[in-house]
């Protein structure tokens, strides 16, 4: 397969307010200042979608919220896919959204097929994200695959 069409999927959380690490200032200078946003850090969860010639698509971002609106996604790269879940974790009910978001990015067809790996959380693993994958791709390559102390087929 080619190195073109082999994606890697992986979610980590993310906060919406960053800290300074460090701070370069002059030699010399006794009053060094920084700033950070005043506003209230949240916490959301992100999936990256990185592909294995080093391309990436726009994120997937899960916001704590019951209901997502489109003006939290402000400032995020144009395609992100805006999420929301009261826990601002991914879950079963939220991944094929998620599969759906690389399927249409990565113009992935039965003449054109692609490889996603991710890990084997529960939320990855369920008949609509395989169904997903069979009517996108062809039928003997949209076995799902779960990494789980190496690579296993589930059908």
């Amino acid at each position: 397969m080619n190195p073109s069409r082999i994606y890697n999927l992986d979610e980590t959380s993310t906060t919406t307010v960053q800290n300074p690490k460090e701070i370069i200032a002059e030699k010399g200078i006794k009053q060094v200042s920084s700033s950070t946003s005043g506003e209230r850090e949240i916490l959301v969860t992100t999936g990256a979608i990185i592909c294995a010639v080093g391309t990436f698509f726009p994120p997937a971002i899960i916001f704590p919220r019951k209901f997502f609106k489109q003006h939290m996604l402000h400032g995020s790269p144009h395609g992100t896919l805006g999420l929301a879940n009261p826990s601002a974790w991914l879950t079963s009910e939220l991944f094929p959204k998620v599969m759906d978001h690389f399927i249409s990015l990565s113009h992935s067809t039965k003449e054109n097929p692609s490889l996603l790996i991710y890990d084997n959380l529960d939320a990855h693993l369920s008949i609509e994200v395989v169904d997903k994958a069979r009517a996108a791709l062809q039928p003997q390559a949209a076995a799902l695959w779960a990494i789980q102390g190496g690579l296993q087929r589930c059908n």
